[in-house]
């Protein structure tokens, strides 16, 4: 990887190249020991890092065809994810299977070829690289007859697999109203020192050179105007606990989520409990783990906190090359559940950006706590049901309420007492007013509250947030916290404190509060003006500050 495409000439003067980019700052080259050092010592050289082959992050599953149908039937809310597109980065499609048929809106094939690892192409033709139809049809060519090379076609099919009038066929995958992309980007390798035992030789693994490769012509199918919404890679090698940003898929993985497309990565098949596969640990990917239909951890699945979501991934039955089924387990089938996902959001949602997309199945999942962390499994039929904040509808009935935080009278001792009141809106008028909470005596100064509603949770209520102000410091310094009340449908939970600025940091005087959903997440945010000192001739200084809801 190289600071710019400038650098590129100086970069593959050091050895022979075996893989150039049209668009990114990056050469795979082969190269002798001096050839190393050359590089290391070129200042226009950001990183060199070994093309090492990734394995399909996937295994064939003995279970029950039957067992598999929850996972593949998600479609809900008449969203099938049409008007989308779906790029599966994999061992190819069988593109005239009943269950994808159709739908295959472009193919490609990067599969690198290398003597030396025993590596050679998958390419029907033959090449390291072939374009245009039939390029990544599985039904043709060398992967006719190689293990593991039915994992795209199953692959392809959990995300937009359409089994309807197919007998013997899943009722669909998650999006069956999406095309396809069909991207080719394993090789075959035809050493028992690579796939381990003379029954798995030959077998498949894809360079990270064609994984770039492939990211790119997904980059430039999407600017050229195919709609696509996810790229799906169900493989990973390596174990990483921390993000690896300096890897060399990041950049384009960066310029696939700039331009509206999320690149969604299998977290791998290790158990690892706190650690996830690369590209997964680049920090901009969605990264998935597998769940079963018991919402279990999967036994294989990786996890921890580099881990985005969860989705089903145990026993998932779907397409195989050759017209028909199988079941297969591993987050290799997670993954594209959620790809599957994100197309049918995106027709639901279609102003919303991918990121909150992420985000909307993030907030609406169900919790899967673990050793280490917590992790939301996607619900789709919950995300799909999701409305957007109507400002003050405390009750979650689909009309605004109004809710009074009213400060008594002080105590005979001094002391301040508040109480939160809600009038709920009948649709023509309002109920009369009802205690919600009470502050008991001594405790809340309605005086000292700037309150505002919004969804802060993102759970469909709306919930109040106050600015509360402190006393000053003795030198006249500000103290403010944000407190939250939030909603439970007939009331509001206790206020919690979700941040303090400590003394000294905060005018209260000084602020003025607005509530909304400034980021698009479906959680309601706060912004404050706040008002600094004016200058030395009077004129005023102001700034706009947000405290975005986690």
């Amino acid at each position: 990887v190289t600071k710019d495409r400038t650098d590129l000439p100086d970069a593959a003067a050091a050895g022979t190249t075996r893989q150039s980019f049209e668009t990114l700052p990056v050469v795979t080259l082969e190269v002798d020991k001096q050839g190393l050092q050359d590089l290391a010592s070129q200042p226009g050289v950001v990183s060199v890092t070994e093309d090492v082959p990734s394995r399909p992050t996937a295994d064939d599953d003995s279970v029950s065809l039957s067992s598999a149908d929850t996972a593949t039937a998600a479609t809900a809310a008449g969203a099938t994810g049409q008007g989308g597109t779906i790029a599966v980065l994999d061992t190819g499609v069988d593109t005239s299977h009943p269950y994808l048929k159709g739908r295959i809106v472009a193919e490609a094939c990067f599969s690198p070829i290398v003597p030396d690892s025993s590596a050679t192409s998958l390419c029907p033709n033959g090449t390291a690289q072939q374009e245009g139809t039939g390029s990544a049809n599985t039904g043709t060519g060398p992967c006719v007859t190689v293990h593991g090379c039915d994992h795209g076609t199953h692959v392809a099919g959990i995300a937009a697999g359409n089994g309807a009038n197919l007998t013997g066929a899943p009722a669909a995958g998650i999006a069956p109203g999406a095309n396809i992309v069909a991207i080719q980007i394993f090789s075959q390798f035809n050493s028992e020192d690579f796939c381990g035992t003379p029954e798995d030789t030959p077998c498949v693994a894809s360079f990270a050179s064609a994984q770039l490769a492939g990211l790119e012509k997904v980059l430039q199918l999407k600017q050229a105007g195919t709609p696509i919404i996810a790229a799906n890679l169900s493989l990973g090698s390596g174990r990483y606990t921390t993000a690896c940003d300096n890897d060399a898929r990041k950049k384009v993985i960066d310029d696939l989520l700039t331009a509206g497309v999320a690149t969604v990565v299998a977290a791998g098949n290790n158990a690892y409990d706190n650690a996830v596969t690369s590209p997964g640990c680049v920090s901009s990917a969605i990264t998935i783990g597998s769940t079963t239909a018991d919402d279990e951890l999967s036994l294989f699945t990786n996890r921890g906190p580099l881990l985005d979501l969860f989705a089903p991934g145990n026993s998932i039955l779907s397409s195989v090359p050759g017209g028909g089924y199988a079941t297969k387990s591993g987050t290799s089938m997670a993954a594209p559940n959620v790809a599957g996902a994100l197309a049918v959001l995106h027709q639901a949602f279609p102003d919303k950006s991918i990121t909150s997309l992420e985000s909307l199945l993030k907030t609406t999942g169900k919790p899967i706590t673990y050793t280490g962390a917590t992790t939301p499994r996607i619900d789709l039929t919950k995300a799909l049901g999701h409305t957007p904040d109507r400002t003050g509808d405390f009750n979650g009935d689909g009309k605004s309420d109004a809710a009074y935080l009213y400060g008594y009278q002080p105590n005979a001792d001094g002391t301040n007492h508040s109480a939160l009141w809600l009038q709920a809106s009948t649709g023509s008028g309002f109920a009369n007013p009802v205690k919600k909470w009470d502050s008991g005596g001594g405790s809340w100064d309605g005086t000292l509250s700037k309150p505002v509603s919004g969804d802060f949770n993102g759970d469909g209520k709306s919930d109040v947030a106050v600015l509360y102000k402190y006393a000053n410091t003795a030198d006249g310094r500000g103290h403010s916290a944000l407190w939250t009340f939030t909603s439970t449908g007939t009331g509001f939970n206790n206020p919690a404190k979700v941040w303090d600025s400590g003394a000294g940091s905060w005018t209260w005087d000084s602020s003025k509060l607005v509530a909304g959903d400034f980021n698009g997440d479906g959680k309601s945010d706060v912004a404050v003006l706040y008002r600094y000192a004016n200058t030395a001739d009077g004129r005023g200084h102001s700034a706009l500050w947000t405290f975005t809801s986690t």
